[in-house]
């Protein structure tokens, strides 16, 4: 442990520490750890010396309460980070007001324009700037309304096209002068879910270029990310997995659930072209396991993979995914993520014939329609489209100029990407000649072709040519998917 201590490597010190139970040394490492920053996956594997160290020894030190915050809101627990944050508030050393600073602008939630008030209460009180802040966060966030730790929607309320943002000067206040791309950045992902894409297409290029200036990587990459979006607003879904691809290929450096993110991210363009090898490669490797513990970082991811159980009709798997999300978006107060599931939520609720349906995106279409999200509803495409249409009447189609924006801009994406999410239409035993029914019923007993040849008296090849066409009416590549398919399909 002394060796360990003296080269300074912190972490085989803490396991040492912790196997001799020397708790007052434990707590020591913890708190120099945390004191260098660190990665989220570094700092998740330190959460059970934090959790099993006594409360007497967090204490003493006020990055492991900070820990115990930060933990709590990965967690999604956010009665537990308020606990942290009242012991910490507690506390009268210089550094705490700079750390609940940090907790505020990284906590999971919604940054509201009162949020903002105590943030700056803090700065005035600390003498610290924003921009110095967020230099200072050890555990990097993802500033995005679509990957962010925190919801910025509150700041977008609809003011009309033609009014300045009112909280546009709050919103380059919070950023500082050393990020100004971030808030850029936000402005122009609000103008890509308003469904403005040549102001959306503007402000990213620029806040690309401010990025570059102020050597923030993780910006740049956001940029690259949106601006994919766009390409594939404009049918360019080929080009836009293309593009990140070579623009995001460089190891990150930050976190393991950035990379998550951008993974799952890009499997919404494998959806839109029903790449199923790549959505299934996807599922077995990289997302994340839903029954194991939520943690609020992957939470983009957890909405990725509710999208490819309803593109494989797995409503069970889905709705519990969704339930997860819903929770956590109400809690949380994240208002962009709620309106995300509640659109999804419609979708599988309408085709299993549940009449919550309406309800669901009638939620969701109030919530959109305060801030004037259109995207949000648009990329879901036919499936919401269909929705839409049978949620209002002809009127409203007509004269709810929001209502008749998410429409035209779903019907757009639809006629792009036709096979987005839709439904499988359901195949009848009638689909089949007698003899393919006869084919089917053996192939279903496990019966090889020669076994099938001799019992309907024929030829091998004759059975070959009607397993093709069994294989073609299922859209079956091989013997395996065709009876998988017969089995799900209830054929027998």
């Amino acid at each position: 442990m002394v060796y360990y201590e003296g080269k300074e490597e912190y972490g085989a010190a803490l396991r040492f520490a912790e196997l001799l139970k020397l708790n007052d040394r434990v707590a020591e490492f913890l708190d120099r750890i945390l004191a260098r920053p660190i990665s989220y996956e570094t700092f998740l594997s330190l959460e059970e010396y934090c959790l099993n160290l006594p409360m007497t020894w967090r204490k003493e030190y006020p990055r492991l309460i900070m820990a115990g915050a930060m933990l709590e809101c990965i967690a999604g627990n956010r009665e537990g980070y308020e606990e942290y944050v009242k012991l910490l508030e507690r506390r009268e050393a210089k550094e705490t007001g700079e750390m609940l600073l940090i907790l505020k602008m990284l906590g999971t939630g919604s940054m509201t324009p009162e949020l903002l008030s105590e943030i700056w209460k803090h700065t005035e009180e600390s003498g610290v700037s924003t921009g110095k802040i967020w230099s200072m966060l050890q555990i990097p966030g993802n500033i995005s309304l679509l990957h962010g730790d925190k919801d910025y929607s509150a700041f977008f309320v609809w003011q009309g096209r033609k009014k300045k943002n009112p909280y546009l000067e709050q919103i380059e206040r919070l950023a500082g002068e050393d990020y100004a791309s971030m808030a850029e950045f936000l402005l122009a992902e609000v103008c890509y879910e308003r469904n403005e894409l040549d102001e959306a297409l503007t402000r990213l290029s620029r806040a690309f270029r401010m990025a570059v200036q102020e050597k923030n990587v993780r910006m740049q990459k956001l940029c690259n990310l949106k601006v994919a979006d766009l390409m594939v607003i404009r049918n360019q879904a080929d080009g836009a997995e293309a593009f990140l691809l070579h623009r995001l290929e460089e190891p990150e450096a930050t976190d393991c659930y950035w990379n998550g993110n951008l993974l799952a991210h890009r499997m919404q363009y494998h959806l839109l072209k029903n790449d199923e090898e790549r959505i299934l490669g996807w599922m077995k490797k990289e997302a994340p396991d839903e029954r194991g513990r939520f943690l609020s970082v992957e939470y983009y991811q957890y909405l990725m993979k509710a999208r490819v159980y309803l593109w494989q009709e797995q409503y069970v798997q889905a709705e519990m995914i969704l339930l997860t999300l819903k929770d956590f978006a109400d809690s949380s107060g994240m208002t962009y993520l709620g309106i995300q599931v509640r659109i999804l939520e419609a979708i599988q609720s309408y085709r299993e014939q549940r009449e919550s349906w309406r309800e669901l995106l009638s939620e969701a279409v109030e919530m959109g329609r305060r801030y004037w999200f259109i995207r949000v509803f648009a990329d879901e495409g036919e499936a919401v489209h269909e929705l839409l249409n049978l949620l209002y009447g002809e009127k409203e189609r007509k004269e709810d100029l929001y209502i008749k924006e998410l429409l035209s801009a779903a019907r757009a994406q639809m006629l792009i990407y036709p096979g987005y999410l839709k439904r499988k239409k359901p195949l009848q035993v009638e689909s089949f000649t007698q003899y393919e029914k006869d084919v089917v019923k053996l192939l279903a007993r496990g019966e090889k072709n020669a076994e099938i040849a001799r019992a309907l008296c024929v030829s091998e090849n004759t059975v070959k040519y009607h397993l093709k066409n069994i294989y073609q009416k299922l859209g079956a590549k091989n013997r395996s998917q065709a009876l998988n398919l017969i089995a799900e399909y209830h054929l027998l």
